[in-house]
């Protein structure tokens, strides 16, 4: 059927001449037989024991330049699906949710981990490293328990965001990938004991 508009094939910048990227949107009757024919799908959820979903936060499809090619907003229940083309990629998550959940048994579950008493799964890890040093250490713990007695704390040791995520690396190569589910944790909640609400 004969299209008579640029809004009905769902092209984003269609006669863009600064970046005339041409990319067919999700729904877009040419999509399948466009360049960009690949679809990566999945949830972002945050890692407490009841896997709450995280709506309204951007995903972000990133190539090996680290350029952002694709991205999508997550509906109500936590899904996303970018359109990709062959390649290698990076997923990377945003969000301006309101940080919390962070505890006293937040830093005693990170003195667990440094003691080797009850360590901690990649996701918590990320959550714990409190000044990036990408490695948890006392330092970690200090500030984590200083935050939460509201002590001053330098900008140079509380450098955390406010959520943390998983960062997943893909290789798309003939088909569309789904099930790239993605955790997420705010910012020294290492016990993952925070549920967000919805926006």
């Amino acid at each position: 059927a004969p299209y008579s508009a640029n809004s009905q094939m769902m092209i984003s910048n269609p006669f863009s001449l600064t970046s005339p990227d041409f990319m067919p949107l999700v729904g877009s009757p040419v999509l399948q037989s466009s360049y960009w024919s690949r679809t990566i799908t999945g949830k972002v959820i945050y890692a407490n024991a009841a896997s709450t979903a995280l709506n309204g936060v951007t995903v972000e499809l990133k190539n090996a330049s680290g350029e952002v090619v694709s991205s999508s907003l997550t509906n109500a229940t936590g899904d996303y699906s970018l359109s990709a083309i062959d390649g290698l990629f990076t997923l990377n998550v945003k969000t301006s949710k309101a940080w919390g959940g962070v505890s006293i048994s937040d830093a005693l579950r990170l003195r667990q981990h440094l003691a080797g008493t009850n360590l901690l799964n990649s996701i918590g890890q990320l959550a714990g490293d409190i000044n990036q040093s990408l490695n948890l250490s006392v330092s970690d713990a200090l500030a984590l328990r200083q935050k939460i007695a509201g002590l001053a704390i330098s900008v140079n040791t509380w450098l955390i965001p406010d959520y943390v995520f998983g960062s997943l690396n893909l290789s798309v190569s003939g088909s569309s990938l789904s099930n790239q589910n993605i955790q997420g944790l705010c910012g020294g909640d290492v016990n993952a004991s925070y549920v967000p609400v919805s926006k």
